[in-house]
């Protein structure tokens, strides 16, 4: 016999009733159950810690359920609103017991004593001995998301989260949605979108982002990341991929940490650039060497940069502050004479913008 407790508010008390399962439901017929296959559709409801045979009066009980899938290890119960067919066959699957309901389904659907339940039902005998349908799930289907789907789901209460299919990004704070038995579910506030490529890209998509600096999601350099978008300068649309404001971050790092990006977008931050070849010359790192000189560049500029042999810009040097003359600082030659510079920002645009 299966139990189930029905909670109602009545003022300020809490009335739980305890009901009984119909015992119109009858044991698991051997012939419909098939060892070491199951259904891979979705299920509708999940029972974990049940037996085979409460599993098939479950099946049975519920309006929408048509068919079941029993897990023998883990002793889990999955209700199907479907049956196997040409176009859902049944899969390999060891431990599984699959099984169909038969008996309780009639011309009108799942029978319930003289009644038929319907979808968002469940077959129930009250302590009196009545035989009724109450409501136990949702009235309606699970909403579907365009480019994404469900990654989790609960029953007691009902909710379902959802997520994006790999490689999209997800805007939208409301990705978890509820119903109440017998009800609608609430507002799915959540789409999947493919991620901007680059600053450039979001202006592209919607020119009123044009003046509205910040920090957005793009899709390169070299995986999705966050970058700040300088949205003003000549027209916008420009990704900072270096940023500089004080001492506080050590931009003497790895090959890869610069290629992974480190820092933070709201003041020093480096975001990976492909590190290739610019005017001639390759990135250097402290680890990695690939100047034009017989020595290490970057090990004796204390810094990360395009060297040649070596530099006449080292932006990723040593912070100094401004006043100070030393070839190992932040700084640019043709702009500041060789003087260490407060602030450094590099920014990047495509040519075709």
């Amino acid at each position: 016999m299966l139990y189930h407790a029905t909670g109602v508010l009545l003022g300020f008390l809490s009335l739980y009733i305890l009901v009984e399962t119909s015992d119109i439901c009858r044991k698991p017929n051997g012939d419909n159950n098939i060892n070491g296959k199951k259904l891979t559709e979705f299920p509708i409801k999940i029972f974990p810690n049940i037996g085979l045979q409460s599993c098939y009066k479950e099946c049975q009980a519920h309006g929408n359920c048509f068919s079941a899938n029993y897990d023998r290890n883990q002793l889990t119960c999955q209700l199907m609103d479907k049956t196997k067919s040409q176009l859902n066959p049944l899969i390999d699957a060891e431990h599984f017991i699959y099984m169909e309901m038969t008996d309780t389904v009639g011309s009108r659907g799942k029978t319930c004593g003289d009644i038929v339940c319907n979808n968002h039902s469940t077959c129930i005998r009250t302590l009196s001995g009545k035989i009724t349908c109450i409501k136990t799930d949702c009235a309606e289907p699970y909403p579907l998301l365009d480019n994404g789907g469900i990654t989790e789901r609960t029953f007691s209460p009902i909710s379902a989260t959802y997520g994006c299919n790999p490689g999209l990004t997800g805007v939208g704070s409301g990705k978890r949605i509820t119903c109440r038995p017998g009800g609608k579910w609430s507002a799915l506030s959540y789409r999947c979108e493919t991620p901007d490529h680059d600053c450039s890209a979001i202006i592209r998509s919607d020119p009123d982002m044009i003046g509205h600096n910040g920090v957005f999601t793009i899709s390169s350099y070299p995986n999705k990341t966050t970058a700040y978008c300088d949205m003003t300068t000549k027209g916008g649309g420009w990704t900072v991929i270096q940023n500089r404001v004080d001492g506080s971050t050590d931009f003497y790092r790895t090959w890869r940490e610069y290629s992974d990006g480190f820092g933070n977008t709201s003041n020093n931050y480096w975001i990976g650039d492909n590190l290739s070849y610019h005017s001639g010359s390759m990135f250097s790192t402290r680890d990695q060497d690939n100047d034009y000189r017989s020595d290490h560049c970057s090990q004796y500029y204390h810094g990360a940069w395009w060297y040649y042999s070596c530099h006449l810009s080292n932006l990723n040097g040593k912070y100094m502050g401004p006043g100070v003359f030393n070839d190992l600082s932040m700084n640019w030659k043709w702009a500041s004479d060789g003087e260490s510079l407060k602030s450094t920002r590099m920014m990047i645009r495509p040519l075709s913008f």
